[in-house]
């Protein structure tokens, strides 16, 4: 599945429509009570309502591609007719 991504400094968008806040928590410890979090690069990330700072040049860290990952984790585990597994999603 090809997934085109619109990653704003305030919103990320999909193709589907889908709006959500382009915003990260960071964290060196694991966010209590189960949070929905990525291990990248030895921090843990959360989705968050606070938008990121402003960036002019998105790959001078690695915050916009762990909105991506994030992006393909909730495309990937919603269901779909065909399986109970959701769509299989491959970033480029």
């Amino acid at each position: 599945m090809l997934i085109a991504i619109d990653h704003g400094n305030i919103t990320c968008v999909l193709s589907s429509g889908k709006v959500f806040t382009s915003g990260l928590a960071e964290s060196d410890i694991r966010p209590p009570f189960g949070a929905d979090t990525i291990y990248f690069n030895g921090k843990y990330y959360a989705l968050s309502e606070k938008r990121s700072p402003y960036l002019r040049d998105k790959t001078v860290d690695e915050r916009f591609f762990v909105l991506t990952v994030f992006v393909k984790r909730k495309i990937q585990f919603r269901g779909t007719k065909k399986s109970s597994g959701g769509q299989r999603v491959k970033l480029g």
